[in-house]
């Protein structure tokens, strides 16, 4: 999928602090607010990528993409200069904590963008097969789109924010697995705002199911 040109968030303009998922369908495009001295957090959901009993097995956590989603994500970083504070692979979407290693901040943006635009791609590619010749099937013989949303983005304010969205991914495992129930956390505003944006359901709403953290 087409990823929207990143913007300058420290410009007035850009108040914003996130970008796709949901709050993207039906609106013009805009350019992604960006920092290079903040963090960002990733979402990617696809609805395609479903475990067994399903035509395909595109789960990102199947015994095949588990590995190759995560080798992906690492060598991309390495490539252009990211530094990955957590990955979470819940089977059909992605949560990705990363932030750009450059102090110059056009350069940063631009090994961003690269890195977004090669890693939602080699992913979907890597996954079903497809090719940009060959593209994606879904189980009824359609074409579609592999993504739902354009990847969602979220800058976080280091401090309590990033800290609280550590411990989030961190225990997100554990209510995947039906371990744990934060319902009634004291974050679970912040939680349910930024999973309703990213176009996924809150982790206590989720079925259990394995998830793989790093």
């Amino acid at each position: 999928m087409k990823q929207i040109p990143i913007s300058n968030s420290k410009e007035k303009e850009f108040k914003r602090k996130s970008h796709g998922g949901v709050p993207s369908l039906g609106r013009r495009k805009l350019a992604r607010p960006f920092d290079h001295t903040r963090a960002m957090h990733l979402v990617m959901r696809s609805s395609l990528a479903k475990g067994e009993g399903n035509k395909h097995n595109w789960s990102f956590l199947s015994a095949r993409n588990k590995p190759l989603v995560e080798s992906l994500l690492y060598s991309l970083a390495k490539k252009y200069h990211l530094t990955v504070y957590r990955f979470v692979n819940v089977g059909n979407h992605l949560h990705i904590i990363i932030k750009c290693e450059s102090k110059k901040y056009f350069i940063a943006r631009a090994e961003f963008s690269k890195f977004l635009r090669q890693f939602t791609g080699a992913v979907a590619m890597s996954v079903t097969g497809a090719s940009k010749s060959n593209p994606v099937i879904d189980e009824k013989g359609r074409q579609c789109r592999f993504w739902d949303y354009l990847a969602y983005s979220r800058l976080v304010t280091w401090g309590r924010e990033f800290e609280g969205l550590i411990d989030y991914l961190v225990k997100n495992s554990f209510e995947a697995a039906g371990l744990l129930n934060r319902k009634k956390d004291p974050g679970a505003k912040l939680i349910r705002f930024v999973c309703e944006e990213a176009g996924i359901p809150p982790p206590w709403a989720r079925v259990p199911q394995q998830a793989f953290v790093m």
